[in-house]
């Protein structure tokens, strides 16, 4: 893999560092600049060597500068005559991947029309929320399991002979389908609906028995912390011993945490696509992984 060139935005080092070291590249970092007046310039200190390049960038927080930055970037890769493909941790704008109410942006296609208008042609992500993003049509998307890592990491934290696995969503099924089978329990779904205007989410009651039972919330993502709080109130109102949560992106919005632990959830497991201090579970090998064997290039 020493082929490919690795630029990085500082807040990405460390997945640049670990996914460096397992393709024998040595990653080479971004440099910013702020003007007073909010506009922002980006520079590399040196010339990637190689004709193909990995730029791996994080969109949160602060998404919409992080855009901005991303795109100064690979317009100067552009210019060089490079072939960059993207690592993109957490997809920003995922989830507004069709027109929910008349007059909206489809945010999703916005973005990755941008990417491919300068030059990228992969874009490499973990647990995108929206599958729909996968068929677009400007690049080639890969989205990254984190699943595996997940499972491991609860494995060894704790005793999963009575756990059951918990999707909030009917949406997340999948995804509680493939951690349940790496643990070998049960899994089912929650029911939850969205007010597309006022964005207020109601959890439906359940009807599953989960009397006794180590419950294990997972999603790929936690945001304000709301619908993933009300899934944990009703699992410890119908007896549940425990209730744990696993995501893969830990958004954390506003208050989340304290809503989180209100509900009586004992034990919360992130992955590092989101930098925060209880972020500790390393998907680099996954994201290494999948590089050198979906990128015949490579």
């Amino acid at each position: 893999m020493a082929g490919i060139s690795i630029v990085h935005t500082a807040e990405s080092q460390d997945l640049a560092m670990g996914i460096g070291r397992r393709l024998g590249s040595r990653p080479m970092p971004v440099s910013e600049m702020p003007f007073m007046d909010g506009e922002l310039k980006v520079r590399l200190a040196e010339k990637p060597e190689s004709p193909e390049v990995l730029f791996i960038t994080r969109l949160y927080p602060s998404p919409n500068r992080s855009l901005v930055r991303a795109l100064f970037v690979l317009h100067y890769l552009n210019s060089i005559g490079k072939r960059t493909r993207m690592f993109v941790p957490y997809m920003a704008y995922a989830r507004q991947d069709r027109e929910f109410l008349e007059g909206e942006s489809v945010s999703i296609e916005a973005v990755l029309s941008q990417f491919a208008h300068f030059g990228v042609t992969d874009i490499f992500t973990v647990d995108v929320h929206s599958e729909k993003s996968l068929s677009n049509r400007s690049l080639r998307m890969h989205s990254i399991s984190a699943i595996p890592a997940l499972a491991k990491a609860v494995k060894s934290a704790m005793d999963t002979e009575n756990a059951i696995v918990v999707s909030p969503d009917k949406g997340a099924s999948a995804r509680a389908d493939e951690f349940s089978s790496l643990l070998g329990v049960g899994n089912f779904a929650m029911d939850k609906s969205r007010d597309r205007v006022t964005g207020e989410v109601k959890t439906a009651d359940i009807s599953f028995d989960v009397e006794g039972k180590d419950a294990i919330i997972v999603d790929d993502m936690v945001s304000t912390g709301g619908s993933i709080a009300n899934a944990s109130s009703i699992l410890h109102s119908h007896g549940c011993r425990s209730v744990s949560a696993a995501f893969t992106h830990a958004l954390l919005v506003g208050n989340s945490r304290e809503k989180l632990s209100s509900s009586g959830i004992s034990r919360l497991f992130f992955t590092n696509t989101i930098s925060n201090p209880d972020a500790v579970i390393d998907i680099s090998d996954e994201v290494a992984k999948a590089l050198i064997g979906n990128v015949k290039e490579l």
